[in-house]
């Protein structure tokens, strides 16, 4: 039988000191207010390690915007317009070389959620810009989530298994190598998720220790020591990407040829001389899980 569990998350913004530290917080404040003067109704939720400050160089920003309206009273002209022109703009400013643009749900999604695009657990820790909270309830679908948990492994390790022909079909750049190592670090958490656990990125990786066999652990760590070294962002790229970016991230052939320009000499030779050959051991111990 299902039952609904209830999950309250979004610390308020300014009950949070680490914000001082937030760069772009201006250009995410004029992003709500443009939202409350055209009513619009939105949410605008930070995750992932901005959401719990543990940024760093390689991070990029993980955003959830949440529709309190009902669809059909949606004004969708500017709410297109909001995304596209600002919000996928904002995730640029924040990381140029971001990949992904931010996750969309409802107020409906929210009185019955069912975690198929973003498990719950990524709103451990966040926080949003209005004096609320939101609570979550969580239908009881375990072994639905259990299935696309696998799913998602096995996806992932096809294309950790070959990444010439995955992640650098294209070149290797910081763009194509951040993809990759991003792919990677899900592995823990895909795993942990389709054993029925339900824990955040951050705890699963920090599990893996004791989980994962020898090349994987050695593939983690030499992974976290070339995120821990990434280089700082690079503003020509970032206002490149801003100029053309419309309706996805990425946004076209122009936007990947951008990117592929911005290159780390020290970067592409970790992961070409200690990463890559970790990476195919580490795929062949681990590959047989949730087959």
């Amino acid at each position: 039988m299902s039952e609904m569990k209830n999950y309250i998350f979004a610390k308020n913004i300014y009950d949070l000191d680490e914000l001082v530290e937030i760069d772009w917080l201006p250009e995410f404040e004029e992003i709500m207010d443009y939202n409350i003067k055209n009513k619009l109704g939105l949410d605008l939720v930070v995750h992932g390690s901005y959401g719990d400050f543990t940024y760093n160089n390689f991070s990029d920003l993980e955003l959830t915007v949440i529709f309190n309206k009902p669809y059909n009273k949606i004004d969708k002209k500017s709410a297109i317009n909001i995304i596209n022109r600002k919000i996928h703009k904002l995730c640029i400013t924040v990381d140029p070389l971001q990949h992904h643009g931010p996750f969309f749900i409802t107020s409906k999604d929210i009185l019955c959620y069912k975690p198929k695009s973003l498990p719950l657990e990524a709103y451990q820790s966040c926080w949003s810009l209005r004096d609320v909270n939101i609570k979550f309830h969580l239908k009881n679908t375990d072994s639905e989530f259990e299935e696309i948990s696998k799913w998602r492994y096995r996806k992932t390790i096809d294309a950790l298994r070959e990444p010439k022909k995955s992640f650098f079909k294209h070149g290797k750049n910081l763009y194509s190598i951040k993809r990759m190592l991003s792919n990677f670090f899900m592995i823990p958490v895909y795993s942990a998720n389709a054993n029925g656990m339900r824990i955040e990125k951050r705890e699963a990786i920090e599990q893996a220790a004791n989980i994962f066999p020898d090349y994987f652990i050695m593939a983690l760590k030499c992974g976290t020591d070339i995120r821990s070294s990434w280089p700082k962002k690079n503003n020509l790229l970032s206002y490149i990407r801003k100029k053309i970016v419309r309706d996805r991230i990425p946004q076209g052939n122009f936007d990947l040829v951008s990117t592929k320009f911005f290159r780390e000499k020290i970067i592409e030779h970790k992961i070409e001389e200690d990463f890559l050959p970790l990476l195919n051991k580490a795929v062949k111990e681990i590959e047989w899980r949730h087959q």
